[in-house]
């Protein structure tokens, strides 16, 4: 492996050097896809930050690699927390076993904290991610719904996504999501909500002029609805019934309906007899936190709930290698602080699970139960009631945009 010293670092977009697209397709091996990808990010999201989109050089200034450090705010119990998605990452096939990937995601890290960004989340299962303390964090819920299940076809008018939708399918997105834990926010773009990929449509439908509801939906070989929000009951039944035409139009039997079980469309569907599927990606989505003080404080609402309905006025939690305190701050408010263990409250889970517990992939009871993955903990009964309350099992995934279906063709 090669040192650090080898490399050096620059920050460039596609934007500001269409050169770097024949590298990075050499280094993702194939055209067109991932390229294309980044060009629309550096063109057209206002979350991208350039001085996270790092690229690698050799001493003669050939590329070697590109990491991509995208800012994004995730919902977790039901609050905003800043992150960001580290890729796409590439490597020239020449470059590799060399420490290059490393050198970039390391380097990305490193840059969060400063930009009040509390850790990075990663799609793939490369041992890459696994080694520099990424942990399983997200998975993916669908329902599988079959056209028996669905009534009738509809017949209302859906139409084509147009500038003046934007706003409204913004404030549907948060009305249906903002309550999943991992959902992205979203902004009043196009990037956010027309469909990229060529295989890919995104439908509204008004109703007296107003927009009541959006789906994006993608014909392979199984129909795939991939996002959809709605007003109101009449919303929702409306998508499910142009579901059932689609199945029709298209001659499926079955469609895959990728929203997990919080949300109003699933609730419709799983009473009509859809089946909930539930898949960890083999622990391929993954989160590193690089500031679990910030996290939590981002999260204070939610402890400052529970601690009250407790009566407890302060817990501690190992994360990082350090013991922080969650307590009152003799003001009305609460505040994250390093300190000892507050004892018969004081949680330590394994390191590597710890990602996944504040995300909800794994809950207190998960862990609790298994002793060894919580030693160190000092737990009471009446801790014990608390972190369970604290840290329930959820259903957290990445509900990406449809621009990262130009990386999925």
């Amino acid at each position: 492996m090669s040192s650090p010293l080898a490399f050096r670092l620059r920050t460039a977009t596609l934007r500001e050097c269409p050169a770097l697209r024949e590298p990075l397709e050499r280094a993702f091996e194939r055209t067109g896809a991932e390229t294309e990808l980044l060009r629309r990010l550096a063109e057209e999201d206002p979350r991208l930050d350039p001085s996270l989109a790092l690229v690698a050089e050799d001493q003669g200034g050939a590329v070697l690699g590109y990491a991509l450090c995208l800012p994004r705010t995730l919902y977790l119990f039901a609050r905003p927390v800043r992150l960001a998605l580290i890729g796409p990452l590439a490597v020239v096939p020449s470059a590799r076993r060399r420490g290059v990937g490393r050198f970039l995601v390391e380097t990305a890290r490193a840059a969060l904290a400063e930009r009040s960004l509390r850790g990075a989340f990663a799609l793939g299962a490369e041992p890459l991610f696994a080694a520099l303390g990424f942990a399983p964090a997200f998975g993916l819920g669908y329902l599988r719904v079959l056209r028996a299940d669905l009534g009738p076809a509809g017949s209302a008018t859906w139409r084509g996504l147009e500038g003046r939708d934007l706003e409204p399918c913004a404030a549907l997105y948060r009305r249906c999501y903002a309550q999943a834990d991992g959902s992205e926010e979203r902004l009043p773009i196009a990037l956010d909500f027309a469909a990229a990929a060529h295989d890919s449509h995104t439908l509204v439908l008004e109703r007296a002029g107003v927009t009541v509801a959006y789906l994006r939906f993608r014909v392979r070989e199984t129909l795939e609805l991939c996002e959809c929000a709605a007003k109101d009951a009449d919303a929702a039944r409306e998508i499910a019934a142009f579901l059932a035409r689609l199945l029709d139009e298209h001659g499926q039997g079955s469609a895959e309906v990728r929203l997990g079980p919080d949300h109003p469309v699933a609730r419709l569907l799983l009473g009509r007899g859809a089946l909930l599927m539930q898949s960890q990606l083999a622990g391929a989505a993954t989160l590193s936190v690089v500031d679990w003080a910030g996290l939590l404080g981002d999260l204070g609402a939610h402890f400052e709930a529970v601690l009250t309905r407790h009566k407890v006025a302060a817990c501690s939690l190992q994360l990082g290698g350090r013991d922080l305190w969650v307590q009152a701050d003799g003001r009305g408010g609460w505040r994250v602080e390093q300190g000892g263990p507050v004892r018969g409250f004081h949680f330590a889970p394994a390191p590597h699970l710890a990602a996944g517990l504040v995300t909800g992939l794994h809950s207190f009871r998960d862990l609790w139960f298994d002793v060894p993955l919580c030693a160190g903990s000092d737990l009471s009964a009446k801790g014990e009631a608390l972190f369970a309350e604290l840290f329930p099992r959820r259903s957290p995934q990445w509900n990406f945009g449809p621009v990262f279906e130009l990386a999925d063709e």
